[in-house]
């Protein structure tokens, strides 16, 4: 595909019979994580060392993401974890 045919199509078209990453995977930083979940960043970094909190994806040196259903998931576990 040419770089400009590429740009034209929108993010929920399919390629063949996988979608495209960015269907499958939205990245979000620290400040969504921090706003989905209402924890502090230490917060945050302690649960990941503790293994109860999904780990960040480094994109290069000096940045990481997450994947937001990931942490989706993790707020909703302990939704459930408190209703139960």
């Amino acid at each position: 595909f040419s770089s400009r045919r590429r740009h034209t199509r929108s993010a929920s078209v399919s390629w063949g019979s996988e979608m495209c990453i960015r269907d499958r995977y939205q990245f979000i930083r620290l400040p969504q994580v921090k706003e989905l979940t209402c924890l502090s960043k230490s917060s945050i970094y302690r649960l990941i060392e503790e293994g109860d909190f999904p780990k960040q994806i480094p994109l290069g040196a000096r940045s990481v993401v997450w994947v937001k259903s990931h942490v989706e998931d993790w707020c909703a576990q302990k939704v459930n974890a408190a209703l139960c």
